[in-house]
């Protein structure tokens, strides 16, 4: 994908960095809601995998974002600023970002 890169902070924290910034909302995503959270990131990856076309949306309430994911639509919402508009993300790329942050965090 590389349009999302991911690196360590100082402290050694995984942070994400958005190349494109219709993507800074799933960058934030990726380091606030999933963390180092292996575990949370395997879940949420295997529910995406097996959410199948026309299947109701999945949701994942994270920490400051929710996730609505679909395999014909995703979109992402700060449930933190109740003004901002839901971000709309092509399903594919949201996969592959959080495949991509799992295999990051190892």
């Amino acid at each position: 994908m590389n349009e999302i890169r991911f690196y360590r902070d100082s402290e050694g924290a995984p942070r994400a960095e958005a190349k494109a910034p219709a993507l800074e909302g799933l960058a934030r995503f990726l380091e606030s809601d999933i963390q180092d959270d292996r575990s949370s990131c395997i879940d949420l990856l295997g529910e995406i995998i097996s959410n199948t076309a026309g299947a109701a949306p999945l949701e994942f309430i994270g920490n400051s974002w929710i996730l609505s994911y679909s395999k014909e639509f995703a979109a992402l919402a700060n449930h933190a600023d109740e003004d901002a508009d839901a971000i709309p993300l092509p399903p594919e790329t949201v996969a592959q970002a959080i495949r991509e942050w799992l295999e990051f965090i190892g």
